[in-house]
């Protein structure tokens, strides 16, 4: 524990006072081995920060409307891919880069690759995973830059991201090199679907991501509804949710 407040005092003395604003995050320089003594250690805790190629960055806390779109998401998700793939919200990526630990807002791996492991001794690799998305505010342009392109570079091969203040969405696949051959960017009443789940798609009627079975029944002016097991779930364009048998 000592050793770990060591090492946090003398890195974020080093780092005092670089703030990237137009990224929106704060970077201090850490290694891998400390970044992980600092978690061990409960000294990161209640802090939204990521490891990018030895630099320790401290993300802007979330708004009310970047909160909203993720908890939206996290209901979607959940119910849209239930019983055929796992859903991780917040979750670290293990990526072959040195010294760099990034965290996606979501992470979608198949039943099998979960089951495999269920991830007790070690973190998603990014070849595992079917698609990561993001949903972007102040970090918008580090999200888009350097954090794509460690996704790139490690083989991620969809990734989507939400930009908060538009409510548009887009879509990269095909990773090659570094960057992604083929980008998409939906406007209001175009649709996306997930690579490994054809089946499941993004509608963006709204500001508010709607995903939702293909073939399911949408016929409410403000309200996208959609059946999963049995279930009917409405989710409101007011960014509230309810559920009825």
């Amino acid at each position: 524990m000592q050793a770990a407040w060591l090492i946090y005092t003398v890195a974020m003395t080093q780092a005092y006072g670089r703030t990237d604003s137009e990224r929106g995050v704060s970077r201090f320089h850490v290694t891998l081995g400390h970044y992980h003594a600092m978690i061990e250690a409960g000294l990161l805790e209640g802090k939204r920060v990521q490891l990018i190629k030895g630099e320790l960055l401290e993300m802007t806390p979330m708004g009310p409307p970047h909160i909203g779109r993720i908890t939206i998401l996290t209901m979607q998700l959940v119910a849209s891919l239930r019983g055929r793939a796992a859903v991780s919200s917040q979750t670290p990526i293990s990526l072959e880069t040195k010294d760099t630990e990034p965290e996606a807002d979501f992470v979608i791996l198949s039943l099998e690759v979960f089951q495999e492991s269920q991830f007790e001794n070690r973190l998603p690799r990014a070849r595992e995973v079917s698609a990561l998305v993001e949903v972007s505010d102040s970090s918008l342009a580090f999200d888009r830059g350097e954090k794509l392109t460690l996704y790139a570079e490690n083989g991620v091969k969809e990734v989507w991201i939400l930009v908060v203040k538009t409510g548009r969405l887009e879509v990269y696949r095909n990773p090659r090199d570094g960057a992604y051959l083929e980008k998409r960017t939906l406007e209001s009443g175009e649709s996306a679907r997930f690579l490994d789940y054809p089946d499941v798609f993004c509608n963006m009627a709204s500001m508010n991501v709607s995903l939702y079975p293909s073939g399911s029944e949408v016929n409410y002016a403000y309200c996208k509804r959609f059946g999963v097991g049995g279930t009917v779930h409405f989710i409101c364009s007011s960014g509230r949710c309810f559920e009825s048998a």
